[in-house]
């Protein structure tokens, strides 16, 4: 749906049509885990993640993107790989699908 919340618990591949008007929050985004996350909205607001996460594992994180978080391509989805080790989630993602 279109919610800037995501439970991981709820599945390790989560799709959202969220706009990315404010963060997405993690809930159960697990030290160890990969998760991937596919924004359908749209529009080209970049997406940003909280850096407090809930749940298991809960913790104050910090996002390396790899390449640099931008802007989505319009009309299309965008796939965001999540790797969570510790405190460090690096994201890998790529827009246009």
């Amino acid at each position: 749906g279109g919610t800037s919340s995501i439970d991981w618990n709820n599945g390790n591949a989560i799709m959202t049509d969220y706009n990315c008007a404010s963060n997405i929050s993690f809930a159960n985004l697990r030290d160890g885990g990969t998760y991937t996350l596919v924004v359908t909205d749209t529009g080209t607001t970049q997406c940003s993640f909280s850096t407090t996460t809930t749940g298991s594992d809960a913790a104050t994180v910090s996002y390396r993107f790899k390449p640099a978080n931008s802007s989505r391509t319009s009309s299309s989805y965008t796939v965001y790989t999540l790797m969570r080790i510790g405190t460090v989630v690096l994201v890998s993602w790529t827009s246009g699908y």
